[in-house]
């Protein structure tokens, strides 16, 4: 995925990309609505953008090389992944609702906060919830 973003007088390009490693579970049918309990088991991503790249795997040791956004994004996967969250799909498979996918990146958030209090709860919001 790439993403153009624009902060202050700069423009800022990234690119994102992402794999990851899924089970779904059906937990309920009701009304031609499928409730699935999700899980990423695995999560794997690489950013590149202006003179950054990071690669980052929820299977991978954290580093601590002195690469703190290279430990932030390292950290992030493995707090998301192995955690469960809720997905509504219709019967043509279209997703109605996502539940408690923020809650993952809240968590995340905060064990990544008080790791990293140089950074900033709010700069690593704002970093993170692009991933979203």
């Amino acid at each position: 995925m790439d993403i153009s973003q624009k902060i202050g007088p700069q423009t800022i390009d990234m690119t994102i990309n992402m794999v990851s490693n899924m089970t779904f579970e059906v937990t309920d049918i009701a009304d031609g609505i499928y409730t699935l309990k999700t899980q990423m088991n695995r999560l794997k991503m690489s950013l590149k953008n202006a003179g950054m790249d990071i690669d980052a795997d929820s299977d991978v040791e954290v580093s601590d090389d002195g690469n703190i956004m290279q430990q932030l994004f390292s950290m992030m996967v493995k707090e998301v992944t192995n955690k469960p969250f809720v997905v509504k799909m219709n019967n043509k498979g279209n997703v109605e609702s996502v539940k408690g996918v923020d809650t993952l990146f809240e968590s995340a958030i905060g064990v990544l906060a008080s790791k990293f209090p140089e950074i900033g709860e709010d700069k690593i919001s704002a970093t993170l919830s692009q991933m979203k």
